[in-house]
């Protein structure tokens, strides 16, 4: 199956309420990228788990660097932003897999900063 698409909520300067949203263990998640977002990722179970962010052009030296950020139980991790040339698929998304037994434990929430007053300003 396809990988479940996440939400990207714009960061303006009335503030957002980001939407949280449950990992998909099986098949992955995708997020459409603009080299702009911060994904939190939030443990609320008792063992830690991994994400897996896909890198998908390999690196200067040839390696492929997929990044992981293991999140501890009952922790929060920011990471973020990735860049288009070395993260974005072919249709601009980064993919994220994840450590088995994630899926009703951990929550992500995906903001894009507004890089003009049009973007931060709008409500």
């Amino acid at each position: 199956m396809a990988a479940t698409a996440l939400t990207v909520n714009t960061a303006k300067r009335s503030g957002v309420a980001p939407t949280s949203q449950t990992s998909d263990e099986t098949n992955g998640n995708k997020v459409a990228i603009s080299g702009l977002e911060l994904i939190r990722l939030t443990n609320s179970g008792v063992a830690p788990y991994t994400a897996t962010f896909v890198n998908t052009t390999l690196s200067n030296y040839g390696y492929d660097n997929d990044e992981t950020c293991a999140v501890p139980a009952g922790a929060i991790r920011y990471v973020g932003p990735f860049r288009l040339d070395r993260w974005a698929d072919a249709s601009g998304f980064l993919n994220i897999t994840w450590s088995t037994g994630t899926s009703t434990n951990v929550s992500v929430e995906v903001v894009k900063l507004a890089i003009n007053n049009a973007e931060a300003d709008t409500k």
